[in-house]
């Protein structure tokens, strides 16, 4: 199976030329092809750090860093075809103010002619839901459907990788589960998906886990293992908690009961509750 993205040995600081406080150090991280894969930690452990090495934004002090076996310091035109980021704020990457015009921005850079543009605008808007909204002003946009033309003008390069940086921290439940749903959609077409995100409910969609704290790399596993990590240790507990984990734990730590299986239906937890208590 294919690394869609190699961490060796890196190394960083955002004070330069310290090469001994590092607030990264000695990352080792490898993502499969297929994985979608949620990138956890609470603020200030290095997440985003980690995110703007692997496109070239920060440079690693130390080690290298291949997306695709390609090096992102060599290789980072080719790079950019295959790798997309989302950021936090779609403000900050909107560059146009009509949607079609902003999902064209990326493949005129890349002199894509304008009937494949025509063409590809159609099948990203489809795929984000955003298909009636083609002419639309950019200022008209819900913040929910700000952030979906955001992941649109990603996948018009058809990337094998798409990044995507607390995309759902701004948002309200109702849009969170809409812009969940588009991700599902995206990497069951076969593009491996990297999600920074403080929502823990949300690795339910996810089939790996890495938790980082203090620049390090604490965890590296499947969904279902982090599940039982978070129930059975307070180790993880310095992440903000929602009820449905709190209840698990203090259900296993009371009265050894895991019930990690049904964790993300608030019914089965509070069942268990009942039944155990």
């Amino acid at each position: 199976m294919s690394k869609a993205v190699e961490f060796k040995n890196v190394c960083f600081s955002y004070i330069q030329n310290d090469d001994e406080n590092y607030f990264l150090n000695n990352i080792n991280l490898s993502i499969d092809e297929n994985s979608y894969l949620a990138l956890l930690g609470k603020n200030g452990s290095g997440k985003s750090t980690l995110i703007k090495l692997m496109f070239g934004i920060e440079k690693a002090n130390k080690g290298e860093i291949k997306i695709f076996d390609m090096n992102i310091n060599e290789k980072a035109y080719e790079i950019y075809k295959i790798a997309s980021l989302v950021f936090q704020n779609p403000d900050d990457q909107i560059v146009a103010d009509t949607i079609e015009l902003d999902i064209a921005f990326t493949m005129e850079n890349y002199s894509i002619p304008s009937k494949e543009m025509h063409k590809r605008i159609d099948e990203v808007l489809e795929i984000v839901e955003l298909s009636n909204k083609r002419k639309d002003k950019v200022h008209s946009l819900s913040g929910g459907e700000k952030q979906r033309l955001c992941i649109a003008s990603s996948l018009v390069l058809n990337p094998k990788i798409l990044v995507l940086d607390e995309p759902t921290s701004m948002l309200d439940a109702e849009n969170r589960m809409k812009v969940i749903e588009v991700l599902k959609k995206i990497h069951s077409m076969g593009t491996a998906i990297i999600i920074v995100t403080h929502h823990i409910n949300e690795i339910e969609h996810c089939n790996e886990v890495v938790f980082m704290d203090n620049g390090s790399i604490s965890f590296k596993g499947s969904s279902d293992e982090f599940v039982r990590a978070l129930i059975k240790n307070d180790e993880f507990h310095k992440l903000n908690m929602p009820i449905n984990f709190k209840l698990a734990y203090e259900l296993y730590k009371n009265k050894n009961v895991l019930i990690d299986k049904d964790i993300f239906n608030y019914k089965k937890v509070c069942e268990s509750l009942w039944k155990y208590v």
